[in-house]
């Protein structure tokens, strides 16, 4: 385990993020196999991953499986489920993590005009000697839903005395109002760390190619962004991020 990461900033500090938009494990090719989104998930070999659009016991669409509970124990990880829809089954966000878990809770962000409400899964974990806040999410679809949602993330967030991870699917590109509003309180680390690419293939010519980014993981100040890289690999209709993260020296 990590040394105290408010006191060094070396390697073993470093932890990682991954979001992921799973598509309820069916890829770009139609296909819905959740052992490919497994794979993924393994492969990167994130602490933290943030997945939505994770179904329950969806008989129709995915095999009747628990996919939060099935993901976390292939690959031996904590989870916390946090749907936002209950009805014909359950389907939502949720976390999956190697660290310590110390307090688990949810938020539902409520639809305005739309077919489905949203919700926000959050886990404090124990990163190294160091708790730490991680918030996945999926935003509404319309740009008043998204922006309603924006501000009740940012109401819990005022609440919150760790460093914060907010990961998801915004559902908007870089500039946009929501995407305006977090970054008043949170940075983009793609953005930080110059790396921005494409995660959801949105008007596309080709089969396989991100042309918006959309998928996003926000941190507060004092974490470091050492690292963002998309993974091609085509097991949902989303790309998955990765963030290589550490913690600033304390005062530095």
């Amino acid at each position: 385990m990590a040394c105290g990461p408010w006191e060094d900033d070396s390697v073993q500090d470093q932890f990682t993020v991954l979001t992921y938009n799973i598509c309820s494990g069916r890829g770009l090719d139609g296909v819905q196999d959740l052992e490919r989104t497994r794979d993924v998930l393994k492969h990167s070999q994130a602490q933290l991953i943030g997945i939505q659009e994770v179904d329950n016991r969806n008989e129709v669409r995915s095999h009747n499986i628990d996919q939060s509970h099935y993901l976390a124990k292939s690959l031996n990880m904590s989870y916390h489920y946090a749907p936002a829809l209950n009805d014909p089954a359950q389907f939502g966000n949720a976390i999956l993590t190697s660290f310590p878990v110390l307090k688990q809770d949810s938020i539902l962000l409520p639809k305005r005009g739309t077919n489905e409400d949203r919700s926000v899964a959050i886990a404090k974990v124990l990163v190294g000697e160091q708790p730490v806040t991680f918030m996945v999410t999926h935003l509404g679809l319309t740009q008043g839903e998204r922006l309603e949602h924006v501000e009740l993330i940012r109401t819990h967030l005022e609440n919150i005395a760790t460093p914060v991870v907010l990961a998801g699917d915004w559902n908007e590109q870089p500039g946009s109002p929501a995407y305006k509003k977090i970054t008043e309180v949170l940075l983009d680390v793609a953005t930080e760390s110059n790396q921005e690419q494409p995660t959801f293939p949105y008007l596309s010519l080709s089969k396989n190619e991100a042309t918006v980014r959309i998928d996003f993981i926000f941190v507060t100040p004092e974490i470091n962004v050492e690292n963002v890289e998309v993974i091609q690999n085509w097991s949902s209709d989303h790309l998955p991020v990765r963030a290589t993260l550490s913690f600033k020296k304390k005062g530095g």
